[in-house]
């Protein structure tokens, strides 16, 4: 569980614990002068931004000040002389930046852009903020409390949190040379031809799949994912895939987009059954953009003392619940669990990310429809269309044959998989300094 501490940065005194509450408590932010405290909490049902005095630092004592049922607000921020704050939230699957002033807790907040994860500019006049489009992140800068005044924005060509504004200026400083990050992985390609097919698939090695087999485009960064899911979570979760390449004969499911990017060997799918369990290995969230709705995945670790990962802000969605007897759930396709589980996890959807690997949204019929669901799923396209990264691994005449075929009627309508799965996936050895001496 996530709580708030203070504590002296001399270490001669603390740390001193503020929260105890079971839910979350996290995002902690001083005010200017010092005596204040900004935190999200889901304490109340919902996540909202609480403020604590440390005149009477008790939890009984804390304000809440945004109190919007179904509204998640998150990244409160004070402005320099302290007097507002600011925050994003999500509505309807939009996120948005708010401003809020302290001495008006009851008024209505103002809504200033699109955006998240505000910053104040040192003067208190102005606000940058995150703008999230596709796979990149742009930073817009607007001032706030004026009407008409023009925003100036910054792509960054690349996903980004958190930004800060500070008041330093540089003055004549000499150019410096910033050395990129080696890179994750190196794609490593074994055969290319002038024509169609430009490449070969390439065997995953000691994966279990069906057909344990990807587009040699992605096999390397496949591989290198696999390692690092390992190393962060002590677990193979990528050891066994439910599907990796589909040949052209395979149907897929209701809800599966019958251009299919496992027919292109660039997509994969982790064991569906692994959100089953007590606790579960899979935790997932659902994340709703506007009509789209996508799915974050979190994988519990190995050791669960606090080595590995850290603890969810955020609650699952129960995709067990539609068949639980709640007509409500039933027709909403779950709903979202009593409260966020402990124990330690990995964001796996943000590890695939950095890989190249993206999730895909959930098809519209997903709320009746199981397989439409496709949390499981993950694709690397690498901006090609799926007609160009078929024509990777096919000639134009077997592409052209398999479009030009009538569509397969759906082989069967799944509903959720069983309770009670048993899967195969082990935790690494124990290291050996903590393992038993052998006789």
């Amino acid at each position: 569980n996530l709580d708030i501490y203070i504590t002296r940065v001399d270490g001669t005194q603390g740390p001193i614990r503020l929260t105890y509450d079971p839910a979350p408590d996290f995002s902690p932010v001083w005010a200017p002068g010092g005596r204040e405290i900004l935190y999200v909490s889901r304490r109340g049902g919902d996540q909202d931004i609480y403020m604590l005095s440390l005149d009477d630092p008790t939890e009984a004592a804390a304000v809440n000040l945004t109190g919007t049922p179904q509204i998640d607000e998150e990244h409160p921020a004070w402005s320099p002389d302290g007097t507002r704050i600011a925050y994003s939230a999500r509505i309807d699957g939009l996120e948005a930046v708010f401003v809020k002033t302290i001495a008006n807790l009851d008024a209505a907040p103002d809504l200033i852009d699109r955006g998240r994860a505000p910053a104040w500019s040192p003067d208190g006049n102005s606000l940058i903020y995150v703008v999230d489009q596709g796979g990149r992140s742009i930073l817009v800068a607007g001032q706030v409390g004026t009407v008409g005044v023009p925003s100036q924005a910054i792509d960054l060509l690349l996903p980004a949190d958190n930004p800060d504004w500070t008041a330093w200026r540089p003055q004549n400083l000499p150019a410096v040379a910033i050395q990129p990050a080696p890179p994750l992985y190196n794609e490593q390609i074994s055969f290319v031809q002038e024509v169609p097919p430009y490449y070969r698939l390439a065997l995953l090695g000691d994966v279990q799949a069906p057909n344990p087999y990807l587009s040699d485009r992605v096999n390397d960064s496949f591989m290198a994912l696999r390692e690092a899911v390992l190393e962060r979570t002590g677990v193979d979760y990528l050891g066994e895939l439910e599907d990796a390449f589909w040949p052209l004969d395979r149907p897929p499911e209701p809800g599966q987009d019958p251009l299919n990017w496992h027919f292109a060997g660039r997509a994969i799918a982790l064991n569906r059954n692994l959100i089953y369990g007590f606790p579960p290995p899979l935790e997932v969230v659902r994340e709703d953009d506007g009509i789209r709705t996508f799915w974050r995945i979190y994988a519990r670790t190995a050791l669960q003392d606090g080595q590995m990962g850290e603890p969810l802000t955020r609650i699952p969605w129960d995709f067990a619940a539609r068949s639980s007897g709640d007509v409500q759930a039933y027709e909403e396709g779950g709903r979202l669990r009593s409260g966020v589980p402990a124990g330690y996890y990995v964001d796996l959807t943000q590890l695939f990310a950095d890989f190249g690997w993206e999730r895909i949204p959930a098809d519209r019929s997903w709320r009746r429809n199981f397989s439409g669901v496709s949390f499981w799923e993950a694709v690397k396209n690498d901006g090609l269309s799926w007609p160009e990264a078929m024509l990777e691994i096919y000639s134009v005449e077997e592409l052209d044959a398999f479009l030009a075929q009538p569509t397969a009627p759906p082989t069967s309508t799944l509903g959720p998989p069983t309770a009670t799965p048993s899967p195969t996936w082990t935790p690494t050895p124990e290291p050996p300094d903590q393992a038993a001496p052998s006789s």
